[in-house]
């Protein structure tokens, strides 16, 4: 599946996909840390990286090209992929991404509930 043929409601499927795959350790304060430990915005950007074979590590900074690049929120480019306005998107009640990850405690389970309510 290219680029072109994913809309933002399919990809925002994946991530929710992705945040439940148990796939990852859930972090907070970075997109990422050693091999596994993720924000649920860094599984975004591995979910992003797994279907559009774009993107790359750079230690906890994700490159999806060289002028869109982040260590912890979403690059412009994964931000406008998953079609949001925003590169902490709100996720329920004008809280962002970032917020219920780190500040509010939820689960990556959770967060993909929240993510696929927007596909609603």
């Amino acid at each position: 599946m290219s680029e072109l043929e994913i809309t933002p409601a399919q990809a925002r499927k994946e991530w929710a996909k992705d945040l439940r795959s148990g796939e990852y350790q859930q972090i907070t304060g970075q997109l990422r840390e050693g091999d596994n430990g993720r924000c649920c915005l860094g599984v975004a950007c591995d979910t992003y990286k797994r279907l559009t074979g774009k993107g790359e590590w750079d230690d906890n900074t994700f490159v999806a090209d060289e002028n869109s690049y982040c260590s912890a929120e979403l690059p412009s480019i994964v931000m406008k992929f998953f079609g949001f306005s925003k590169s902490d998107p709100d996720l329920s009640y004008n809280r962002s991404a970032t917020s219920l990850n780190d500040d509010v405690g939820k689960t990556f389970a959770e967060i993909a509930d929240l993510v696929e309510k927007l596909n609603q």
